[in-house]
């Protein structure tokens, strides 16, 4: 896992990963956290490698703007390389 800032100096914004990576399974939760923008928690599975030729990522996620009510997402990503 990590946790780091983002952006230029006086940003206010971090990002926190972790993941366990299994042989081509890996859980994840991500974190993103801005002082004044937003807030969101991104949770899901990756089965394969990022660079391998087939990838795919199914992801839910809860992100909140400023003041606002939050939004909810369901994310299914894919890829296929052929040579």
């Amino acid at each position: 896992g990590e946790m780091r800032p983002q952006g230029g100096p006086g940003a206010g914004q971090w990002l926190g990963r972790m993941s366990y990576g299994f042989p081509r399974f890996t859980p994840f939760t991500e974190i993103t956290w801005s002082e004044a923008l937003s807030r969101s928690l991104r949770a899901g599975v990756r089965l394969g490698r990022y660079g391998a030729p087939v990838y795919v990522e199914l992801a839910g996620s809860r992100r909140r703007q400023g003041a606002g009510e939050a939004g909810y997402r369901l994310d299914l990503y894919g890829r296929i390389r052929v040579p």
